[in-house]
């Protein structure tokens, strides 16, 4: 449990500074146009298929539901969490179809 907390713990500094680093002017929040331009370029340096407007329409939903423009800390590390989990999901499940 605790190598868990220490992990979270240690995700959520990293994601913290990488949000600061966006936050230039230290509002608090990013724009929901930073964010998307950071989650299209993320998806090219991965060499990942770009996203359709649907896509990203789907995603800007969920971390903006409201539609303020602004994302907080709290719904980034929420995102990137989320993200975290279907990666290890789809790695795990990659490792069992391997050793069948």
């Amino acid at each position: 449990m605790e190598n868990n907390q220490n992990k979270n713990e240690a995700l959520k500094a990293y994601a913290k500074a990488e949000f600061d680093k966006i936050d230039k002017d230290k509002k608090g929040y990013i724009s929901t146009s930073d964010f998307a331009d950071i989650i299209l370029a993320t998806r090219q340096r991965a060499n990942l298929p770009p996203l359709n407007d649907l896509e990203l329409g789907k995603i800007m939903k969920s971390v903006d539901p409201e539609k303020t423009g602004h994302i907080t800390f709290e719904t980034w590390f929420k995102f990137l969490r989320m993200g975290k989990k279907v990666a290890d999901t789809a790695q795990k499940q990659q490792k069992e179809k391997e050793n069948k």
